[in-house]
Formats: structure tokens, C-alpha cells, sequence
């Protein structure tokens, strides 16, 4: 009898180890966007959260120059899955069309450090709360 609820335990426990955790956050995508030298990072997470860190400038891109968190295998498609923008303190800009055509975009939380954002930062994004720093 023992036997058997041991082994049935063992097995219980293996399949365990094959089931995802619930509301584990996994990063999907991530780079690096520093402009002139500054030390700046993208990571797209698995809840469609876009998180900037790091000192300094995000490059400003163009229509020539893709915004890489919105393009996946070089086209575009991540768009569709950020929800929420946060640039983590020590960031100073917000680039052109960061978010464009992000409207599944609600939040967008930037830190004091930010003075200046980009055109078209928002454009096409279903903002519903908006966090800007004072200055």
C-alpha cells in the first residue's frame, strides 16, 4: 500500500513539473535602443507590458529606421500585444511612434526624468490613464 501512494506521489510530482505556474511573467522580447552611447534596454513581457531602463536617450525612430519592440521577424505584430508603457527613471526622452498603432495600449506610466516626447509617441493608442512627470 505504501508502495503504491509513493509511487502514485512520484507521479503526481512529475507532472508537476510539466504544468506552466499561473501568472508567471516571461519576458518575450528584448534589446537594446540607447542613442548616442546612452545605456537604455526594451523588454516586452508576457502580461504585454513594454518596460524602458537604463540612463539616458532611446533612439528616435523612423519610418526607415522599424521601432524594434513592434516588429517581430521584421514585420509589424507586437503592437497587438502591449497593453501597458512603463520608462523607468533615468530615461530622458520618449521617442517618435514609440507606440504607434499600440491600441491595446491603456497605460503609459514615465518617470520624472522624462522631458521630451517624441511625435507620434501615441498615436493610435486607447490611453486610459496616463502618468506624466511634473516637469
Amino acid at each position: 500500500m505504501k508502495r503504491k501512494i509513493v509511487g502514485l506521489f512520484l507521479i503526481v510530482c512529475i507532472l508537476c513539473t510539466f504544468m506552466p505556474c499561473a501568472g508567471a511573467v516571461s519576458v518575450v522580447a528584448e534589446g537594446e535602443c540607447g542613442a548616442d552611447g546612452s545605456n537604455v534596454t526594451w523588454t516586452l513581457d508576457s502580461d504585454g507590458t513594454l518596460t524602458f531602463k537604463g540612463t539616458g536617450r532611446i533612439i528616435n525612430y523612423d519610418w526607415f529606421n522599424k521601432v524594434p519592440w513592434l516588429y517581430e521577424d521584421g514585420n509589424v505584430g507586437r503592437e497587438r500585444y502591449i497593453t501597458k508603457v512603463i520608462v523607468d527613471d533615468g530615461i530622458t526622452n520618449v521617442c517618435d511612434y514609440m507606440c504607434y498603432g499600440c491600441s491595446d495600449v491603456t497605460e503609459i506610466i514615465l518617470a520624472s526624468s522624462v522631458s521630451e516626447i517624441g511625435e507620434g509617441a501615441f498615436w493610435q493608442c486607447g490611453i486610459s490613464s496616463i502618468k506624466l512627470p511634473e516637469n
